[in-house]
């Protein structure tokens, strides 16, 4: 995936723009910091189960979940959830 511009920052969570080469499409993609919300084993689960549950959805009102992943060393989760299209390439 190739970076490109931040798109909004909150407290927890960074939001990016950027292109993902493998797929040939624009995506927003997220960062989270784990330690902020993972402080056990049973929240870990939890999240896995609706990392899982978000791939599975698909409706034309809700944004399409592609891909997570889990940087170890600074225990931050990355998504990329959605294709972003001609509307939102201005932002």
């Amino acid at each position: 995936m190739k970076y490109d511009e931040i798109l909004g920052k909150g407290a927890s969570k960074s939001v990016y723009r950027a292109f993902d080469e493998f797929e040939g499409i624009q995506v927003a993609w997220n960062q989270v910091k784990l330690s902020d919300f993972l402080q056990s084993p049973e929240e870990l689960e939890r999240l896995n189960c609706e990392i899982h549950l978000l791939k599975t959805l698909k409706h034309n009102n809700i944004m399409k979940f592609y891909t997570s992943w889990v940087y170890t060393g600074n225990r931050k989760l990355g998504t990329s959830t959605l294709s972003l299209k001609c509307s939102l390439l201005g932002h």
